[in-house]
């Protein structure tokens, strides 16, 4: 990454780090979302503090749903049945909660739209 890119890409994350909490939750337009992005950060430019406030927002954002009985869905008012999708629904939310726990090694980063790294074939396995 050449050097203007690398100094885009810190002030964009130290946007988002900065970035209140959102009025959803959800992984396209929500607090689900911004924690993927700053997750992916962590990992691309090696600041640890990016995951912690990546873990951060997470908690506020449960904390709140904690309160009001449901995360926030973009689209989705207040009262209606949940949405099961990923990126305007739980599963996205569920999946943000998980990748910043570290229990999804190998985490692809959804937002890049990239696929997960390929695991090693089994012996004898073709890949």
């Amino acid at each position: 990454m050449d050097e203007g890119s690398a100094d885009d890409l810190a002030r964009a994350l130290d946007a988002t780090q900065r970035a209140p909490l959102l009025a959803t939750d959800d992984v396209c337009c929500g607090n689900a979302g911004l924690a993927e992005a700053l997750l992916a950060g962590a990992d691309a430019t090696c600041r640890p503090s990016l995951a912690e406030a990546a873990r951060e927002r997470l908690a506020a954002s449960a904390a709140r749903a904690a309160g009001r009985g449901a995360f926030a869905l973009e689209g989705a008012p207040t009262g209606t049945p949940a949405r099961l999708g990923f990126f305007r629904g739980l599963a996205g939310v569920g999946w943000a909660f998980l990748h910043a726990a570290g229990a999804i090694p190998s985490a692809p980063a959804v937002l890049a739209f990239a696929p997960a790294p390929r695991a090693p074939a089994a012996p004898g396995r073709a890949s």
